[in-house]
């Protein structure tokens, strides 16, 4: 049967025969639909979530469980989350939580940085979630595994083959390790992506990542990559996990130092035309070291973030970047009044929960100098204002 919502309405069509074979009012509104056993139901069931509840229907139409969630449903997973033999429900809402559902009782709470716009089942253990905000990552029994955030909008995730599949709203559809989200493959759709899903399109006895893209187009992939060309062989050998690190190392290490490279090249480039003396004094100086520390101020439920240099050069400005910190967005630039900087920079952070955070601090540095000349007072015959010299 279709299973077919709309804000006030639930309707299930047997596309065969052509019939409607149940119609029910949402009161509550119709966000998200699956299909699945849940707890003691031992019949499939559809599963719909709503502005502020959930809601469990036989195939007859019959109402079998109703909860209320605080919160709007986003997504859901029907999924055994303790191992006890019994599918648990997975919803992720939109105020953040991805909350478990057992026994038509809430069980646990995850709390996340944005809302949960997709839950996928990665294996007997593991689930995947993406948010709002364009992060995915994947829980092992409660326990994060690894996040990755990227600028774009994550449609939907499912797992292919031994990898997560992951569509992205600008088009790009990108394979990961479950283990520890490391890009294995990336394609690129000619349009913006719609949905995702799989699908056992070929007929082959194995599902294919299918993504349709919002200019009608609908493109198929394996869940493995296919060999494809004239050098292509079977008995081609894949690199293991530790040359896979090894790699990921050094080009790690790469990425730091062309940005070294860069800045040092960026402070030569500024320096042209001073003379030697000036040079000196307004280059940076290559032992410059940034220094950030963090203490807690319990009663105002303030973190203190400190940043300093190990030397007289000025922080100008501090750019932090975190998820669920900041009311207004991701993002804090801190710039202090030409009369105030200093070496030393305080930011004053105030979490709105108890959430483990990543924080990313960008610093932009300036140097002060001072020219000392030793001229004689015969030089200048007229009283000189100090305003007179740069």
């Amino acid at each position: 049967m279709l299973l077919i919502g709309s804000p006030s309405q639930i309707l299930a069509y047997d596309v065969h025969d052509n019939a409607d074979l149940f119609f029910k009012e949402a009161a509550d509104g119709v966000n998200v639909i699956v299909a699945g056993t849940f707890g003691k139901h031992a019949e499939t069931l559809a599963i719909v979530g709503g502005n502020s509840s959930v809601l469990g229907l036989t195939w007859q139409g019959n109402e079998v469980f109703w909860n209320v969630v605080s919160g709007k449903v986003c997504s859901m997973l029907c999924f055994d989350f303790d191992k006890d033999g019994e599918n648990e429900l997975l919803l992720g809402c939109e105020d953040s939580y991805i909350r478990v559902l057992k026994n038509n009782q809430f069980v646990l709470e995850l709390a996340e940085t944005g809302a949960v716009l997709s839950l996928a089942q990665v294996s007997d253990v593991r689930f995947a979630y993406g948010l709002g905000n364009g992060t995915i990552g994947i829980y092992e029994e409660g326990i994060r595994l690894w996040r990755v955030k990227s600028k774009q909008n994550a449609l939907s995730l499912q797992w292919s083959g031994d990898s997560l599949a992951c569509c992205w709203s600008n088009g790009r559809v990108d394979w990961r390790d479950g283990g520890s989200g490391r890009v294995l493959r990336r394609v690129q759709m000619r349009a913006a992506a719609a949905a995702m899903l799989l699908a056992d399109y070929r007929s082959v006895g194995a599902p294919d990542l299918v993504c349709v893209s919002d200019k009608g187009e609908v493109l198929g992939y394996p869940p493995y990559q296919e060999a494809t060309g004239f050098n292509a062989s079977s008995k081609t050998k894949l690199p293991s996990e530790e040359d896979r690190l090894a790699i990921t190392e050094l080009f790690n290490r790469k990425q730091a130092l062309l940005v070294e490279l860069q800045h040092y090249e960026a402070n030569a480039a500024g320096a042209q035309g001073l003379s030697s003396l000036e040079r000196e004094s307004t280059a940076m100086p290559t032992n410059t070291r940034l220094h950030v520390g963090v203490t807690t101020l319990l009663p105002e439920g303030v973190l203190d973030l400190s940043v300093s240099t190990n030397n007289d050069t000025i922080v100008r400005a501090a750019l932090v970047l975190a998820e669920g910190v900041f009311s207004s967005g991701e993002t804090m630039a801190c710039h202090p009044a030409s009369g105030r900087l200093r070496s030393h920079l305080q930011v004053a952070l105030r979490p709105p929960r108890d959430v483990p955070i990543d924080v990313h601090i960008k610093v932009r540095f300036k140097i002060y100098f001072r020219l000392e000349y030793n001229v004689p007072s015969y030089y200048f015959p007229h009283k000189v204002n100090k305003d007179d010299f740069k």
